[in-house]
């Protein structure tokens, strides 16, 4: 059959299930009108896998038809007398999995879209006519492409970002590197609350923001100093309630414990007044009012204007200039497979290797190989989360304790090229399934009476866990993942990203938040290219190097940096933004210590290549990167065990995003013609000239010696 577009007077039509199929007939989809339910009309998209168009009653909601057939893999429901319409797609399991989340996806638009010209309706019937007959990527893929919110809300907030920069007081106006810094900041901390306002977690006011500082202070008075402030330091960062700021989430330190760019200049702000910071602050307030922000990670709303964690991902992405710093957005679907491809075999070589046994899959783990699922297999609901069961006695409890306490908890998976964080956000994701697995696993042995089963320290853990999901979240981002990035901004985007994650599954309740991990020194901004990979002693007779897949981890690591260790073990754990903060400035102080010793090494290397001009200053603004210093915890333990991320697509090249905001501020927020004109503008002065093929020539020095000690290595 030949395949008909779909046209907008089709959908303006749309007053049944029966107009709703006559469309989707042009599109080779076919009625199957005995496979329905009432309310419903079932069209086959392949030989096994079928729509069903649902017609909600008055009062229904569309995420009240959520398809949880793994067949029947897409609704769209009519609503509001077929004037709304919303797909609402159960997203695929990988590989076949069975444990772990379901997660679905949601796209709305409305008849009167239909009606009028506009961009919308072109979007939208776009969409439609990419269903057809035969394939379900169509459904996977374009139906849920995400491609125009990122591009509408990245041109827009690199517009605000750009203006903000050229606002900021109290940094001199040859930081433009801090002045980038601190925007970034409190951009960060503005979507994160706007994101949690959306849940209803400020003072259970979904208008907080825009109404709160209101009703704090007083008109023509400085909202920074008498709002934003203390809610972000005092009462969001510090376990404190204020009668006047509502009830509040405590949310530690992290992002609203002090930024080092503002302990480096703790006048910072925006605007030079407070008639300029307030007007400011409600640019920003006005810009995120437009948007539509979505935090639940298990119904992924790719609708115009609508913001999810994922795509402020792949939005961020954007702000890092792919050609200059090697950075690369890979798709959702790569980032997946490569985590799971990578993570699962690690601890299930792990597992049999501790419990002598022959598992090939996750799901072997959790009986899932001894039973047949069909479409309607049970599930257990946890706040939210849904993963699939199966009986007890097909499990060998002892196992699934032996992976959650000995292997899982002590994984450690490292991106050493993290970015935004999306291979780190893919490998929680995996992490995460098993994490909340095992724990639905446990809660169904002592649901099932059978609590003898378990070990004492699965049940004294029991006890402490009120959401699985928060629970499993807050560990895996704590104990298993890390990464380092050499753009700062890159990596604050990526612990704004975990941050978010945690937050997903909470509603109306500020107290039920957990506090937001302290990860500073889980994901660090370094020059990974550069420093030591191994531990350095020194003798008697010299350097001994000790491997840091050998005698460089372990105990030869705990001893000597037993005081970093010490001080981040109490950043992790500080209960207060005040403790988190004394313990990051001591582990920072003991690290810059070491650091010089080490780099003093690298300048060796520098000199024994032939590169003889290169100082110890120039090692030091390289950020060389020494790894058994940075993650002296995860040394101390026995080194990293899963590696993923990108392989480095480009060579080292000159920076011109670092090298010219030295004297245009907001260089890296321009756009790429406009850099190329200032490029040449600022290149017509015979200083910046000069310097700007010094760094050339030291950026090639750098490939060199790099390439020097890779062919050693």
């Amino acid at each position: 059959m030949t395949l008909q577009q779909i046209t907008a007077s089709d959908v303006s039509r749309w007053d049944s299930l029966d107009d709703i199929a006559s469309s989707l007939e042009k599109r080779g989809l076919k009625p199957r009108h005995n496979l329905g339910e009432e309310n419903e009309l079932v069209l086959q998209l392949s030989d096994d896998e079928f729509v069903v168009l649902v017609s909600a009653c008055p009062g229904e909601s569309a995420t009240d038809f959520k398809p949880e057939n793994r067949s029947r893999h897409t609704n769209l429901v009519a609503t509001n007398n077929f004037e709304e319409f919303t797909f609402l797609t159960r997203m695929r399991s990988w590989e076949g999995q069975q444990h772990g989340r379901i997660k679905h996806q949601k796209i709305s638009f409305t008849k009167d879209q239909f009606s009028r010209e506009s961009g919308e309706k072109h979007t939208i019937l776009k969409k439609l006519n990419s269903i057809e007959y035969g394939s379900s990527a169509a459904i996977y893929d374009t139906l849920y492409d995400t491609q125009q919110v990122v591009k509408e809300f990245y041109e827009d907030f690199e517009k605000l970002r750009t203006d903000l920069v050229q606002e900021v007081s109290g940094i001199p106006d040859d930081r433009g590197d801090a002045k980038q810094r601190y925007v970034q900041v409190v951009l960060d901390r503005m979507i994160f609350l706007y994101f949690i306002q959306e849940k209803r977690l400020l003072d259970r006011n979904p208008n907080y923001l825009h109404k709160q500082p209101g009703k704090v202070v007083d008109d023509g008075e400085d909202r920074y100093e008498n709002f934003y402030r203390p809610l972000f330091f005092d009462y969001l960062a510090e376990d404190k309630q204020h009668p006047d700021f509502g009830s509040l989430p405590y949310l530690n330190g992290g992002l609203f414990a002090k930024n080092p760019v503002e302990g480096d200049f703790p006048d910072a702000k925006l605007g030079d007044s407070a008639e300029e910071t307030n007007q400011l602050f409600e640019a920003i307030l006005d810009f995120l009012s437009d948007w539509n922000w979505n935090v639940d990670e298990r119904l992924d709303i790719v609708d115009p204007k609508n913001l999810s964690p994922a795509i402020l991902g792949h939005i961020f992405e954007q702000t890092v200039n792919q050609k200059e710093m090697g950075a690369y957005y890979t798709p959702e679907e790569i980032t997946g497979f490569m985590s799971r491809q990578t993570i699962h075999p690690y601890l299930l070589d792990q597992l049999n290797e501790v419990v002598d046994a022959e598992y090939d899959k996750i799901d072997d783990v959790f009986g899932f190989s001894r039973v047949e699922l069909d479409g309607d297999e049970a599930a257990v609901v946890d706040s939210g989360t849904m993963t699939q069961q199966v009986a007890t006695e097909n499990v060998q409890t002892d196992h699934v304790e032996t992976l959650y306490h000995d292997i899982l908890k002590e994984a450690h998976v490292l991106d050493p090229a993290v970015g935004s964080g999306a291979f780190l956000l893919a490998a929680q994701d995996v992490v995460v399934d098993i994490y909340i697995q095992c724990i639905e696993f446990f809660q169904q042995i002592e649901q099932e009476n059978k609590s003898w089963e378990l070990n004492s320290q699965t049940r004294d853990e029991l006890e402490e866990i009120n959401n699985a999901s928060l629970y499993a979240k807050r560990t895996a981002i704590l104990n298993n993942l890390y990464g380092v990035d050499i753009d700062e901004g890159a990596v604050e985007i990526c612990k704004l990203r975990l941050w978010l994650s945690m937050v997903a599954d909470i509603e109306d309740e500020p107290q039920e938040v957990e506090p937001l991990p302290n990860i500073d020194f889980n994901i660090r901004a370094g020059n990974t290219l550069i420093g030591f990979t191994e531990l350095i002693e020194s003798t008697g007779d010299g350097d001994t190097v000790l491997s840091n897949w050998g005698a460089g981890i372990g105990d030869s690591v705990r001893k000597k940096y037993e005081d970093i260790i010490e001080a981040v073990n109490r950043h992790r754990a500080a209960t207060s933004a005040s403790e988190a903060e004394n313990a990051r400035q001591t582990a920072e102080t003991y690290l810059e210590e070491y650091r010089r010793d080490l780099n003093e090494k690298v300048l060796n290397e520098f000199h024994s290549a032939g590169i003889d001009h290169v100082t110890q200053k120039d090692v030091k603004n390289y950020s060389a990167f020494h790894w058994v210093l940075e993650f002296a915890t995860v040394y101390a333990s026995g080194g990293f065990d899963v590696i993923i991320g990108n392989p480095p697509w480009d060579v080292v090249k000159s920076d011109r995003e670092d090298f010219f905001s030295q004297y245009d501020p907001i260089f890296r927020q321009r756009m790429p013609n406009n850099k190329d004109d200032i490029q040449k503008e600022l290149l017509e002065k015979e200083n910046i000239s000069r310097k700007w093929e010094d760094h050339k020539r030291e950026r090639r020095d750098l490939k060199r010696s790099t390439g020097a000690r890779i062919r050693r290595n």
